[in-house]
């Protein structure tokens, strides 16, 4: 309950204060609303993920960072972003995800990954019977605390 509750006030404030804190960052200027956006995301959104009911969109952003033209070229962000928005078509809430679709895109944050560049990828040549390593920055550091 709580978790949701907090999900859902970090939502709202990214919604209400998202694009207009990104353009301050940009013009490099601190802002109320850019300061409203690093709490929801630091503390509401770490807070809220524990048994928020994120699982799906950590996953999908987890496994991109096997796809090494995603890892060298997304923010990790941009993958939870594309995460969420698949999680979302999952649990059959279009409406939602075509919303959180519309917001990375009204502030520059890439939430859709092209079919051509699917194509680029290249299957791998071998087959493994181990989970592929993580290449993800951002989940070595976790793992070495």
């Amino acid at each position: 309950m709580t978790a949701s509750a907090l999900g859902e006030l970090c939502a709202n404030v990214l919604y209400a204060d998202g694009v207009a804190a990104a353009g301050d960052v940009a013009a490099g200027a601190v802002t109320d609303a850019l300061d409203r956006v690093v709490e929801a995301n630091t503390l509401l959104s770490g807070i809220g993920f524990e048994s928020g009911g994120l699982a799906g969109a950590h996953a999908y952003a987890q496994g991109y960072t096997n796809v090494a033209h995603v890892e060298r070229n997304y923010l990790h962000g941009e993958m939870v972003a594309m995460g969420v928005t698949a999680q979302l078509m999952m649990e059959g809430d279009s409406v939602e995800a075509e919303r959180v679709a519309a917001f990375s895109h009204a502030w520059g944050c890439r939430s859709r990954y092209r079919r051509s560049a699917w194509q680029r990828i290249r299957a791998p040549t071998s087959t493994r019977s181990s989970p592929a390593p993580n290449r993800s920055r951002r989940s070595r550091t976790c793992r070495s605390r």
